[in-house]
């Protein structure tokens, strides 16, 4: 579903709009801040699963049981679970449907909300991570999966909702297939559209990036345009090291002052519901207002866990960086995010 602002709004229905508007900027919010640590083989897919395109949201299921290490584990009751993703381009609604329109999910972090422990933890995954990607033939529809980074599960698709939904599903593989309720993908250019919202955002530069920008020198104070605020979380190649881990680091210095400035904007209800206009036009999601505004809530109630991310090794292939997961960490942090241990 592509959100958008058409018509004109009375009074009471801009109020409406305003507060889904604070909801789904601060689940945006909330994704982003989150992060405080770093960041070609095919074979048929299971018969059980036929459709890139559909999987049953808030379906109830038979809770899974698996056994690890000889101990047996049983799934948690009542768990939601969504994926928000920065994706570095957007398919314009001008463009034929097409099975490669998708840009890469640069971002991508999985919010668990456990209803029964009023709990929720994020998960971090690495862009870069070397996964079983599901890949779609030219008719859209599955065509297997190879092995590269999991960021590519999205340029499979029409760069919108297809998109989406495979990236939904090679996560949902990647971890043992957990079902995922619901999903949200920004254009990377939000960065820009919130910087320039707030007035530009102030930051010691943490990275010789002069390569993009000569003002973005180490240790130089700069407030930040649009433009320059996109080139320092996104730049990657002839900065540091060029591994997306050293990145990943650079954007969390951002994302501190970002919030900073956030908390400190005077924000009226007309300021909030401008940027959310100007966020939906960069935004594809399956989940309705109602949802993200509920959600929402239970962020504010609820127990923040630390957020986790899955151990590996950095390592080039074929010319491009390839993170290689450490299988028991993988299936740790499944067990950690989605199990009990059976009595």
């Amino acid at each position: 579903m592509r959100n958008s602002y058409k018509k004109p709004m009375n009074r009471k229905e801009a109020f409406f709009y305003v507060k889904i508007a604070m909801a789904v900027i601060a689940l945006f919010v909330v994704a982003v801040f989150a992060m405080k640590k770093w960041e070609e083989k095919r074979f048929r897919l299971p018969s059980n699963q036929t459709d890139a395109t559909k999987q049953s949201p808030f379906l109830k299921e038979p809770l899974k049981k698996l056994t690890y290490q000889g101990v047996p584990y049983e799934q948690r009751p009542n768990l939601k679970t969504y994926l928000v993703m920065g994706i570095d381009k957007m398919s314009d609604e001008s463009q034929e449907t097409a099975f490669n329109q998708g840009g890469q999910a640069d971002m991508q972090m999985l919010l668990v909300v456990d209803e029964d422990q009023k709990t929720w933890q994020m998960l971090q995954i690495n862009r870069d991570s070397i996964v079983d990607v599901i890949t779609l033939g030219y008719d859209g529809k599955p065509f297997g999966t190879a092995q590269m980074q999991i960021t590519l599960a999205h340029t499979y698709g029409d760069g919108k909702e297809l998109s989406c939904q495979n990236t939904v599903n090679t996560v949902s593989r990647f971890l043992e297939h957990q079902k995922i309720d619901g999903y949200m993908a920004l254009n990377m250019d939000a960065v820009s559209t919130i910087n320039d919202a707030l007035g530009g955002i102030t930051i010691t530069v943490a990275s010789d990036l002069t390569c993009v920008d000569p003002a973005l020198k180490r240790g130089a104070t700069v407030k930040l345009d649009g433009k320059q605020a996109l080139l320092y979380v996104r730049s990657r190649y002839g900065v540091d090291d060029e591994t997306n881990l050293s990145r990943m680091e650079r954007q969390r210095g951002f994302l501190h002052a970002l919030q900073q400035t956030w908390q400190q904007q005077p924000r009226d209800d007309r300021f909030v519901l401008s940027l959310y206009q100007s966020l939906t036009e960069q935004m594809v999601t399956d989940m309705k207002s109602g949802i993200v505004s509920d959600l929402v809530q239970s962020l504010k109630s609820y127990k923040e866990l630390p957020l986790l991310t899955i151990d590996g090794q950095n390592t080039i292939q074929k010319e491009h960086w390839a993170y290689i997961i450490d299988e028991d960490s993988r299936m740790k942090t499944i067990l950690q995010l989605f199990y009990q241990s059976k009595p």
